[in-house]
C-alpha cells in the first residue's frame, strides 16, 4: 500500500472504520503483552514454588522460607493487576470492534454524516451492534414522526375547513 493512514479512504465511515480497526490492534497488542508478561511470572512462580516445597521437605529453617514469602506476594499481585489489565485491553478492544462493525453499517444508510458519526459513538450495550440506545432513538424518531404528520393532518384538515374565496363571493 502507498499510504499508512486513512487520509487515501474517500468516505468517512471508511475512515472511521479504519481508525477503530487501528485502535483494535493496538488494545489487542497490548493484552498480548499483558499476557506475556503473566505468562512468564506465573512460569517463575511456579518453579519458586518448587523451590519452597524442595526446603519444607528438606526442613530449610523457617527464617529462610519467610524470606521466599514477599517475592511470591509480589508475583500474585502482579498477576492480579496483569489479570486486570489483559481484561481492560480485551473490552477496549471489543468496543473499537464493534465501533468499526457500525461505521460499516452506517454506510449503508442515507443520513447525514453527523448523525451517522453520532451513532457510532452511541454506548455499547447488550448483543447488537447497536444496542438498546437505537431502539430509543428510533422510538423518538418515530413519535415525532407521528407529531409531525397529526400536525399536518390538522392543517389540512383545518385548511379545508375555510371556506374558498369563490364560495364566499
Amino acid at each position: 500500500m502507498p499510504f499508512e493512514d486513512s487520509s487515501q479512504l474517500g468516505d468517512p465511515m471508511d475512515r472511521k472504520a479504519d481508525g477503530m480497526l487501528k485502535k483494535s490492534w493496538e488494545a489487542a497488542m497490548f493484552g498480548v503483552k499483558t499476557n506475556i508478561s503473566a505468562t512468564s511470572v506465573a512460569r517463575a512462580m511456579y518453579i519458586w514454588l518448587g523451590e519452597l516445597d524442595e526446603r519444607l521437605k528438606d526442613k530449610t529453617p523457617r527464617e529462610e522460607i519467610r524470606d521466599s514469602i514477599p517475592l511470591l506476594r509480589s508475583a500474585t499481585a502482579f498477576l492480579a493487576d496483569a489479570s486486570a489489565e489483559s481484561i481492560r485491553f480485551s473490552a477496549k478492544e471489543a468496543a473499537f470492534a464493534n465501533t468499526a462493525r457500525r461505521a460499516l453499517w452506517m454506510k449503508a444508510w442515507s443520513g447525514d454524516k453527523a448523525s451517522k458519526a453520532k451513532l457510532c459513538s452511541i454506548p455499547f450495550s447488550g448483543e447488537y451492534v447497536f444496542g438498546p440506545t437505537l431502539d430509543k432513538i428510533l422510538e423518538k424518531a418515530a413519535d415525532k414522526e407521528k407529531r409531525v404528520s397529526g400536525r399536518k393532518r390538522y392543517q389540512k384538515e383545518a385548511l379545508s375547513s375555510i371556506p374558498a374565496p369563490t364560495e364566499i363571493l
